[in-house]
This record gives structure tokens, C-alpha cells and sequence, in this order.
């Protein structure tokens, strides 16, 4: 085993640590912190709310290491010569599907930052805008991130039937 092939296997592990912490973290948020979350919105704990001011670093952090991994791996599958183009097509939608969480969590950021009370308008707020914020929020990253996995595992399948058609 070479250097090389060492780094890029510590590579694919940081970059599937980074994306099984988010994955588990975002289950974790949305079926047990969330429920206590709403429980204790009206009364102001300040645990609660550094319990979520420290799930959004982790999730900033996953993202910096998910971006800076997931560019290495990309430019070292692309220029392979047993890649496809299916591998390709399978590998910008997967991009376009982790830009798009990229894309909420930084969103969800903003709104936290910006006001605590947007939060408490989704608890107390009307049926189209608990849906809405279910089709936007936390639990569109984690339908994303599952799929996010599967093609994942699609990838792998296809860089290894690439290799063996060498």
C-alpha cells in the first residue's frame, strides 16, 4: 500500500465520519431533542439552548470536512480511467442532493440566529406552515441524507465494476 492510498482511504473514512455524525446527530435532533425542545421552548432553558447552539457546530464542522473530503475524493474517482458516465451522473446527483442540505442548514442557522421566535411561531403556527417546515427543515436533511447514503453506496458499486471491467 502506497502513501497515496493510505491518505485517500483516511480521506474516505473522515468523509463517512463526518456524514454518519450528521445523519445520526439529525436522528438523534429530530426524535428526541426536538419533542423536549418544544416542551421546554415557552420556559427559556438555557440548556436546551446550548444543546442546539452545539449541534450546529458539529454540523458546521461535518460540513467543512464533507466539502473538503468529498473534493479530494471527487477529483481522485474523476480521474480514474475506470470511470463512467453513469458514475458521473450518479455522482452530481449525490453532489446536488449534499449542496442542497448544505443549503437548508445554512438557512436554519441564519433563522436561529436571527430570532427565537420564528421557532416559536412553528410550534404554535397553522397546519401549511408546520408542513412547510417540515419539507424545509431538519427532516428534509435527514430524507436527504439517507438518499445521500444510498447513492453512496451506488458509487461504490459502480467504481468497483469499473475496476473489475479494466
Amino acid at each position: 500500500m502506497t502513501i497515496n492510498e493510505l491518505f485517500m482511504i483516511t480521506v474516505q473514512w473522515t468523509h463517512a465520519i463526518a456524514a454518519t455524525t450528521w445523519l445520526g446527530g439529525s436522528i438523534f435532533y429530530i426524535f428526541v431533542f426536538k419533542p423536549q425542545q418544544k416542551k421546554f421552548l415557552a420556559s427559556g432553558n438555557p440548556l436546551l439552548t446550548a444543546l442546539a447552539e452545539q449541534f450546529r457546530s458539529i454540523i458546521g464542522t461535518c460540513i467543512v470536512i464533507l466539502i473538503a473530503s468529498g473534493t479530494l475524493l471527487l477529483f481522485d474517482r474523476i480521474t480514474d480511467p475506470s470511470t463512467t458516465p453513469t458514475y458521473i451522473a450518479v455522482l452530481a446527483t449525490k453532489i446536488g442532493l449534499a449542496t442542497w442540505m448544505f443549503t437548508i442548514a445554512r438557512r436554519r442557522w441564519k433563522s436561529a440566529r436571527n430570532s427565537d421566535a420564528q421557532d416559536r411561531n412553528m410550534v404554535k403556527g397553522n397546519v401549511i406552515t408546520k408542513l412547510y417546515g417540515m419539507s424545509t427543515g431538519i427532516n428534509l436533511t435527514l430524507i436527504l441524507g439517507i438518499l445521500i447514503f444510498f447513492l453512496s453506496d451506488i458509487l461504490n458499486a459502480l467504481f468497483i465494476q469499473g475496476l473489475s471491467e479494466k
